[in-house]
């Protein structure tokens, strides 16, 4: 909660809760509730920040839960939940839709479409990045507007994790895309943009899916690696791989070895 927030709240209201500027309210640190029944459970949610993520790889550790309220949803025996939302009412029927009636105060403002975040493929992209980073996961994982989130039927995702992942994408995106100084600025309208090349050969797709599994299988394995020797056989082995899946979509785009070295040699400078 910002102070301007605070401001807002009656006096005795903040002496009743303890309330004060940078209490949470929907977003939460992980474990900020204690006891709560397996329905109040199932409305917080697991929230990813972009430093949790790595390419192709989504591990188990988040910091954040949010709790996940919208109209849609049928709330029935969350008393833990919503007293601790009640403690912000006064603040939250501010909201427009909130006096007009369309949101209750313990509901979400803007709630993105559920789906995107759900258990099921999907690829998150982080927009602000030093490199691009696609991650590939089948867990429910809830982002912030800080990430984009692919979903497709188009096209297989472990195949558009690994093109998005790899050099010639990054050089295009350097290129064609939105830049911060030396950041990458992934936004909607570069992605759109990007010319994805889908093999009409399965073959062609299954050689980098199964790539693209053998990278999410030792990220998985490297974090839980306990020692340095152990992290860099691991680190090298995911950077091979890396270079393969590179290999296979210079070979797919038609793109020389001759640039292929200007590639490389232009991405380093960034």
């Amino acid at each position: 909660m910002s102070k301007k927030s605070l401001e807002k709240i009656p006096q005795s209201t903040i002496l009743k809760y303890s309330l004060k500027a940078g209490d949470p309210i929907f977003v939460l640190p992980k474990g900020y509730f204690k006891n709560l029944s397996q329905t109040e459970n199932s409305f917080l949610k697991p929230v990813y920040e972009p430093v949790e993520l790595s390419k192709y790889h989504l591990g188990s550790s988040f910091s954040k839960e949010m709790i996940y309220l919208t109209k849609a949803t049928e709330v029935k025996g969350i008393t833990n939940l919503i007293n601790h939302l009640i403690k912000y009412k006064s603040v939250l029927d501010l909201r427009r839709e909130t006096q007009q009636g369309k949101l209750k105060f313990y509901h979400l403002h803007w709630p993105r479409t559920e789906s995107f975040f759900a258990k099921g493929e999907k690829i998150l992209s982080v927009r602000k990045c030093s490199e691009p980073t696609f991650t590939f996961t089948e867990k429910p994982a809830y982002v912030m507007m800080s990430f984009n989130v692919i979903k497709s039927n188009r096209v297989n995702l472990k195949y558009l994790c690994g093109l998005l992942n790899s050099t010639l994408i990054k050089f295009w995106l350097l290129k064609k895309g939105k830049m911060q100084g030396s950041q990458f600025q992934v936004d909607e309208e570069p992605l759109l943009e990007i010319p994805i090349y889908v093999p009409a050969d399965k073959k062609e797709i299954d050689k980098v899916t199964q790539e693209v599994d053998k990278v999410i299988a030792l990220k998985e394995t490297l974090s839980k690696a306990k020692t340095e020797s152990d992290k860099t056989f691991y680190q090298n082995q995911i950077l091979s791989i890396e270079s393969s899946i590179d290999e296979l979509f210079f070979d797919l785009y038609g793109i020389k070895d001759n640039e292929q070295t200007t590639i490389n040699a232009i991405l380093k400078k960034i």
